[in-house]
């Protein structure tokens, strides 16, 4: 026999009893729940919920306390499971926005608060909670807007002001948010927070004492309270009192040692002392505890360029932009240091994406200096005056200006726009070198010379870096030197000794005995060169001396003009045991013998411009000739377009100095090489050599001319403005056939 249903009226009835036992369960939950029993208030809700499942307030409690506890992901399933049967609740709504934002589900989130003020107008938190909102997907027009709105509807809603002040700060609008913060500490006087930003505020108004004061009240209020210390931290440094931001910062971390903010602000500090290795792991500290933390990606990849780390810097600046933090700074520093890896079309690119968030000046700058390093002249320069045209003051750019004119050969236009940098800026020396290099190049020489000297001024230029300090005099042309011991020594390149080293003899001859220091490469080549009376590798000790000067400037202390370089065919030998040597190790000549060299030093700053791809050099590789090269080290790039050139004669590896490289150049009929020290130490040694330019070459080999004042042997092939290196290769292979 079937078993019966219950009568209808029965169930009726019963129904009603357990939706009126529930409702009062879940009275008793609330009273629980309000008195902060979490715990107990739950198992009120949940006995409401086996009574009757789709009780909406006991879902939407037990969604409440999940989000108490930290537990956003249960939250959110409760909540929306009693929007599901009431979808009309505002308050539920609001609840689920804060739930989401905490999962950073910030697209839900706002919906779910614009849905809670589309039922609720009046709702205050749900505009207050959706500002927080709009602030952290740094909408802050917009979370600004949605705080007001929470203003206007409780005007003494204090926490609502400090976070307004906030968004006003992200606004840069300082003073707004000082007012802001001001507004509510009159509400709520001891209001820590609010303290502690105003602070802040005032930091960046550029009133350090006041906002000292600030933070010193909040952290009398709350003596542990790490952000105070960590802002305080922030405040000292800006007041250059380095070691009190260095203490500020260690006491934040010792409260809360895994505090991110404040490992970074930490790092700033360091990175301001140029203290690197510590901004560093502490930038680094700051990514560990907070992983998304894209502010500190940023200043980690600004840590990491300063210590010429430029590939990790690009890399770090990338990961900063994908988390959201994007400034046109960042773009503007992660231009240069793709620059610095000489990838210029990317760098171009990311100066355009600064330029496109924000027009402004030294971003025109820094666009002008990529496009000048691509030798696109003539776009570099309208960036320099487009900066100009905003900001007429500003010496950087009329400088800039006046390195490409100089370049363009507009020379009475170049020296116009010097003049108007040094009248901007008197103190800006890079532009006196640069100006110094001009004149160099147009053939100004004693105008360049003097200029020359500003390089031991210039910070900006890596030859200051190797700036002598000797309690011993300078030399520089005017004092007898019968009798005296004076020390001429190297600096920069090789190629800058073996150019310069002609002065030696000029010296000696006034009666001078000569301890020469010169690059350890170089010891046994110039050992014998006439008048050295000691010669001593660099970072050797010295024997007493009581005069000095750099080989680089000899040429002013001699007043050296176009006219009067000191250019004998022959001022340097080569070790005639060595060339026996190497001519047996050559074996016999049947053929024209070319020593050749297509690339120089990776680290020079004009690399790109001077080196040739060997792939591209190859096309010199034919008719009757017999190829050597006369490099040390190749590229790896380079090492299996050699290994296919049987025609080329490699002894890389068998080269102890340039005593043995010089040898090589004197068993060679003729060298062919760009721009390097063997173009100068061929020369030097009277040999034949072809010297390949690009079209903005180094000022020693100044403008278009096809021989040089300072070698009668050398023959100079230069790129035009617009052509690449094929041109001057096709040139190099014509004259090679017709001397072989």
């Amino acid at each position: 026999m079937a078993k019966q249903s219950a009568h209808p009226a029965l169930q009726h009835g019963q129904a009603a009893a357990a939706a009126a036992r529930a409702n009062h369960l879940y009275m008793e939950g609330l009273q629980l729940h309000h008195q902060g029993e979490l715990a107990k208030a739950a198992t009120f809700y949940e006995q409401v919920l086996s009574l009757v499942p789709k009780h909406v307030e006991a879902l939407h409690h037990v969604g409440i306390i999940a989000f108490q506890e930290g537990n956003y992901e249960l939250a959110v399933g409760f909540i929306r499971a009693a929007l599901a049967q009431n979808p009309n609740v505002a308050a539920a709504h609001c609840d689920l926005g804060n739930a989401l934002k905490e999962l950073n589900q910030l697209d839900n989130a706002l919906n779910s608060y614009d849905r809670a003020i589309e039922l609720a107008p009046g709702d205050v938190d749900a505009y207050y909670n959706r500002g927080a909102t709009l602030h952290a997907m740094k909408r802050f027009d917009d979370a600004l807007a949605s705080y007001d709105e929470a203003l206007a509807l409780n005007p003494g809603d204090a926490q609502a002001l400090n976070n307004r002040g906030v968004t006003l700060k992200e606004l840069q609008r300082f003073e707004d948010a000082l007012a802001s913060y001001d507004r509510a500490l009159a509400l709520v006087p001891d209001f820590v927070d609010a303290w502690s930003n105003r602070g802040i505020a005032l930091r960046e108004l550029g009133q350090f004492e006041q906002a000292l004061e600030s933070l010193d009240t909040a952290i009398s209020l709350k003596p542990r309270f790490a952000d105070a210390h960590c802002n305080r931290g922030i405040v000292l440094q800006s007041m250059d009192r380095s070691q009190e931001a260095l203490d500020a910062h260690d006491y934040a971390l010792s409260l809360n040692p895994r505090f991110a903010q404040g490992y970074h602000n930490r790092a700033l500090t360091y990175y301001e002392l140029e203290r690197w290795q510590e901004a560093l792991a502490d930038s680094q500290q700051a990514i560990r505890l907070r992983p998304d933390y894209a502010e500190a990606y940023a200043w980690l990849g600004e840590t990491l360029q300063e210590m010429k780390q430029f590939e990790a810097a690009v890399k770090s600046y990338d990961v900063g932009i994908r988390l959201g933090y994007e400034t046109p700074e960042l773009h503007e520093r992660r231009s240069a240091a793709l620059g610095e890896l000489k990838q210029f079309d990317k760098a171009l690119d990311a100066i355009d994406k600064a330029l496109t968030m924000k027009d402004y000046p030294i971003g025109q700058c820094v666009r002008g200096g990529v496009l000048l390093r691509m030798d696109r002249h003539d776009e570099a320069l309208v960036c320099y005056e487009r900066a100009i045209e905003m900001a007429p003051d500003l010496a950087e750019a009329h400088h800039n200006r006046a390195i490409v004119l100089g370049l363009q050969q507009r020379d009475a236009e170049s020296l116009a726009a010097f003049d108007t940098t040094l009248a901007l800026d008197p103190e800006l020396n890079l532009a006196r070198w640069n100006l110094a290099l001009m004149n160099l190049r147009r053939g100004a020489l004693l105008e360049g010379w003097r200029g020359y000297e500003w390089r031991w001024q210039t910070p900006g230029i890596s030859v200051y870096k190797e700036r002598r300090s000797f309690v011993q005099p300078l030399w520089m042309g005017e004092e007898p030197l019968a009798g005296k011991t004076i020390l001429l020594y190297a600096e920069q390149g090789i190629g800058d000794t073996l150019q310069m080293c002609r002065y030696v003899e000029e010296v000696a001859a006034l009666g001078a005995r000569i301890v020469l220091e010169v690059q350890p490469a170089l010891v046994r080549l110039l050992r014998d060169l006439p008048g050295v009376a000691a010669i001593v590798a660099g970072g050797s000790r010295l024997p007493a001396f009581d005069l000095q000067c750099p080989l680089m400037s000899l040429p002013l202390a001699f007043q050296t003009t176009l006219d009067a370089i000191p250019a004998p065919r022959r001022y340097l030998d080569s070790d005639p045991a060595r060339v026996a040597a190497w001519e047996a190790a050559l074996g016999p000549k049947t053929r024209t013998r070319v020593g050749v060299v297509w690339s120089g030093s990776t680290i020079h700053l004009g690399d790109h411009h001077r080196s040739i791809a060997l792939a591209e050099f190859a096309a010199l590789f034919g008719g009757d000739c017999e190829f050597v090269s006369l490099q040390k080290e190749v590229r790896e790039a380079d090492q299996a377009v050699l290994a296919g050139l049987p025609q080329v004669r490699h002894v890389g590896a068998q080269l102890e100095d340039m005593t043995d490289t010089a040898a090589l150049c004197e068993l060679m009929d003729l060298v062919i090489s760009v721009d390097t020290s063997v173009a100068h130490l061929a020369a030097a040694l009277g040999r034949p050599v072809w010297v390949l330019l690009p079209s903005n070459s180094d000022w020693r080999w100044m403008r278009e001319r096809s021989d040089s004042p300072w070698y009668p042997t050398a023959k100079l092939f230069r790129c035009t403005k617009d052509s690449a290196w094929g041109d001057v290769l096709a040139s190099v292979r014509r004259d090679l056939e017709a001397l072989a």
